[in-house]
């Protein structure tokens, strides 16, 4: 009994000291492809890869690996990884093959161009070149940004936080970057606005910030046209449409308010007439406007007044030629005139009625008598010559006018002053042509 006692210990003994029978290493047969850059897949063949805690390609763990299944395993070619054996290891041991994978160089990316070039934080941005598909890092003038590729274009998307600058690709065998910056599009921000209110067409500047990609300018809800003079300054023409409102501008990361209202106004331009008093028969002057504008000097209605008792009344009406000009007979009576102008519904300017200095005549003495030929002297402003007959009016020979007194048949007569006798009915210096 006591001889069987030991030979049952001996035998648990040895038990206990031999390996498991089901405890087998990794086996590595093939793989495929045999060479290939960092960032290439390879499928490895073998045995007993399940439960597979590394793949080492010549000694460079795998960062990203799959066990397929347990004769199986696909794993991508690691940064840093240098030409070796390909090794699989789990609980119980390492399998290594017995050729070598060769490690390729990896060629540096390029890129050929990038659309669009400015835009909002999240916006799409495509770029294009060759050797993009092993690119490991895409950032925003430093800030990295998601991405996915292929061999010629990368996908992307702008990161929050970059500031306007170049785009650049990185991969294993080095990094390129775009020639042009890319801007980031942030939202306009309006500081103030000059002037607060005007008419229709009024250029209404803008100071601010983001201006630079802005695409629309509304007053109220109504669109007007704009230029961007900087970053900073706008202009913006004030459309029809509206009577107060604020100003909204717009671009591809968002929009701003003015806090204050633009109050529109109807144009009001202030008209400058002028009065003369010549030979003391003809009233003549010109109706212009004062800002440069001629909208509202043709076919101006010009009243010609005299002060009688106190009071102006309205001795003449006429309207000005397409020049603005005017000139009318009126009777022969000394006093103190004056010309004013009214308003017309239908020019397309509201032009303020305005009043000319007053001018004053008095009786001159008479020349000579007799016909267009006659003695005197000759009017100011004729040639030929106009032989004055103490202001009697003068009417182009054949005409519709009563005279007294007729130009010389088939005579054109050269205007160069007032034109006294409205010879020169439109206004383009010659009489009676």
């Amino acid at each position: 009994m006591k001889r069987l006692a030991i030979a049952a210990v001996v035998i648990g003994i040895m038990f206990v000291g031999a390996p498991p029978a089901f405890a087998v290493a990794p086996t590595v047969s093939s793989f495929n492809p045999t060479s290939g850059m960092v960032g290439d897949s390879v499928t490895i063949s073998g045995t007993d890869f399940t439960g597979a805690s590394d793949v080492s390609f010549n000694a460079t763990s795998a960062v990203v690996f799959n066990v397929d299944s347990d004769i199986q395993v696909t794993a991508t070619v690691p940064s840093g990884a240098t030409t070796g054996a390909i090794s699989v290891t789990n609980v119980d041991g390492t399998g290594t093959s017995s050729t070598n994978f060769t490690v390729v160089p990896t060629p540096p990316p390029v890129i050929t161009s990038f659309s669009p070039h400015h835009g909002p934080i999240g916006a799409a941005v495509l770029i294009t070149g060759s050797d993009l598909d092993h690119v490991t890092s895409v950032d925003f003038n430093g800030t990295s940004a998601s991405f996915s590729a292929s061999t010629t274009q990368i996908t992307t998307h702008v990161p929050a936080g970059p500031v306007t600058g170049p785009i650049t690709v990185t991969n294993e065998g080095g990094s390129d970057a775009t020639n042009v910056n890319f801007e980031v599009v942030r939202r306009p921000v309006i500081s103030s606005f000059s002037p607060h209110k005007g008419p229709v067409g009024t250029i209404v500047t803008l100071f601010g910030s983001h201006f630079r990609w802005v695409t629309r300018v509304w007053f109220g809800q109504r669109g007007a046209k704009f230029a961007v003079v900087s970053d900073a300054k706008l202009k913006a023409r004030v459309p029809k449409g509206f009577k107060d409102a604020r100003i909204r501008v717009r671009n591809a990361a968002g929009q701003d308010v003015t806090g204050l209202a633009f109050h529109q106004r109807k144009i009001r331009i202030g008209t400058s007439v002028t009065l003369g008093l010549h030979l003391h028969l003809r009233a003549a002057g010109v109706v212009n406007a004062q800002n440069n504008t001629h909208a509202c000097e043709a076919r101006r209605l010009v009243l010609i007044q005299r002060l009688i008792n106190g009071s102006w009344h309205t001795i003449k009406k006429v309207r000005t030629g397409a020049r603005g000009g005017y000139n009318v007979a009126i009777p022969d009576q000394p006093g103190t005139y004056r010309a004013v102008t009214i308003h017309k519904k239908a020019l397309r300017l509201d032009c303020l009625p305005d009043v000319s200095p007053t001018a004053k005549h008095e009786h001159a003495g008479g020349g000579g008598g007799g016909g267009g030929g006659g003695g005197g002297s000759c009017t100011p402003g004729y040639s030929l010559c106009l032989v004055y007959h103490g202001g009697a009016d003068y009417d182009c020979a054949g005409g519709s006018g009563n005279g007294p007194y007729y130009t010389t048949p088939g005579v054109v007569y050269h205007v160069s002053g007032s034109d006294p006798y409205g010879l020169d009915a439109d206004n383009d210096g010659l009489g009676c042509e």
